[in-house]
């Protein structure tokens, strides 16, 4: 803790990087995944302002990148969608592809599969085989 003073006259201490000040004058770490107040006597958790950014273990915010998004507490980046039907879009939410499409290996478009005449679309856009002496329908769209 050092004392911080202008004009010969001390105004008041400060104290060190991520410490708050308490009453008594001494100074606390704050917890990890906070930061300081400006007024130095409070640890605040996640004043992030861009609903887009993470909050590091020592309180720094830091953007996610294109494709991922802040878990629910804001303190890791996920590009989590439920699964292949879904794509994540560059702001890191989630979108349904239409019926008969899924999304490509890196989720990043939707797809429609190939399929032969003697094959039909699920409802994931994955083709799979008719039964035997079967024929897919025209128009399984």
């Amino acid at each position: 803790m050092n004392n911080y003073c202008g004009d010969g006259d001390c105004d008041r201490r400060v104290c060190p990087y991520r410490n708050r000040l308490l009453k008594d004058g001494s100074c606390q770490v704050c917890p990890p995944y906070t930061v300081v107040s400006n007024d130095g006597y409070e640890c605040l958790s996640n004043p992030c302002q861009n609903p887009n950014e993470v909050m590091d273990e020592n309180g720094t915010c830091r953007p996610c990148q294109a494709y991922y998004r802040p878990d629910n507490l804001r303190r890791t980046c996920i590009n989590t969608c439920p699964d292949a039907t879904y794509i994540n879009l560059i702001d890191g939410q989630c979108k349904k592809c239409s019926r008969f499409y899924r999304s490509d290996d890196i989720r990043r478009n939707c797809i429609r599969d190939q399929c032969n005449e003697r094959q039909f679309f699920d409802n994931r856009g994955i083709c799979k085989d008719c039964p035997t002496c079967t024929r897919a329908l025209l128009g399984n769209e």
